[in-house]
């Protein structure tokens, strides 16, 4: 019997993930992610009245990001004695090298020359692949572009060229990629009023080099028709881009799970995306890493 001065447990919805879904969403055995938690305390798992280990999902980024350090070289037993901060610190590819041509793509764009940054945004892709490209490069140049114009050194019509640009190198790739007809089915959208779509590009061009068949319809695009294609494909997933924070948002995702069939899975990707972690046929995509983990996973159990 519990002591009155025992704190109340979390209640389930704070930690959604079971041991099974924790193994299923970070890709750790079973035996690795308890032996993670009594060795070397990476997480503290909740522990429910009747003693079922509950994961956060704090903690389940946690997770994700341990594995990715572990699969770097990286040992656990150092690693767990790091905030998640100095992990990700390990973890960011070097930007160092690439410094002078993201000067050079910058200074292109200043001078509104698109041949030159075009030419150096393709032989960056193909160079690094989508991944690399997207963490060191793209990424990089859209956090400066972010920066001078949050300070006046640029204005509106260098950043939407600069976008322009982006989204026009990216969207050939994923012309060139294809992807394959006989694979699973795999949409690419974002909903009404989201119109970032640089992450659904790079997401799209992963899941066509995994033979995925890819049908990528854009950003701001109601949810209706997204279940429509859907159905009209006869999709095995739909990925979902989302970064707005509001409850219409969200209740467009709830609208868009509700209208998929129940063996489509929806993948949410986004830091406004995850809605609800306890629906086995919604996943939380945290980053491009744990994308590909999760095509790889969907690929090899559609064979």
């Amino acid at each position: 019997m519990r002591s009155p001065m025992t704190p109340p447990l979390p209640e389930i919805d704070l930690a959604p993930y079971s041991v099974g879904n924790a193994t299923r969403v970070t890709g750790l055995s079973e035996h690795t992610l308890r032996a993670w938690e009594r060795r070397h305390g990476a997480v503290t798992p909740v522990r429910t009245q009747g003693g079922t280990r509950r994961y956060t999902q704090q903690q389940i980024d946690r997770l994700l990001l341990l594995k990715r350090a572990v699969d770097a070289g990286h040992r656990i037993g150092q690693l767990a004695e790091l905030d998640d901060e100095a992990i990700a610190e390990l973890l960011r590819p070097g930007e160092e090298p690439y410094a002078g041509p993201i000067n050079e793509i910058l200074a292109a764009i200043e001078r509104f020359d698109a041949t030159a940054v075009e030419r150096q945004l393709e032989l960056h892709f193909r160079a690094l692949g989508p991944i690399e490209f997207a963490h060191r490069l793209v990424a990089p140049l859209l956090r400066e572009l972010g920066r001078r114009w949050e300070h006046g050194l640029i204005g509106p019509a260098t950043e939407h060229f600069a976008s322009g640009i982006t989204r026009s190198v990216l969207s050939v790739a994923l012309r060139e990629h294809g992807g394959s007809p006989n694979g699973p089915a795999i949409i690419f959208a974002a909903p009404s009023g989201e119109r970032h779509e640089f992450g659904l590009l790079i997401g799209a061009i992963l899941a066509a080099g995994e033979g995925f068949q890819v049908v990528y319809l854009g950003a701001d695009l109601p949810v209706v028709e997204i279940a429509r294609v859907a159905h009209e494909v006869s999709a095995a997933v739909v990925l979902v881009a989302s970064t707005i924070g509001t409850e219409e948002a969200a209740m467009q995702l709830r609208d868009l799970r509700t209208s998929l069939d129940p063996p489509i899975e929806l993948w949410l990707g986004g830091p406004a995306a995850g809605f609800d972690q306890t629906d086995e046929k919604v996943e939380k995509v945290i980053d491009f890493n744990h994308l590909q983990f999760l095509l790889r996973n969907h690929a090899e159990s559609y064979v």
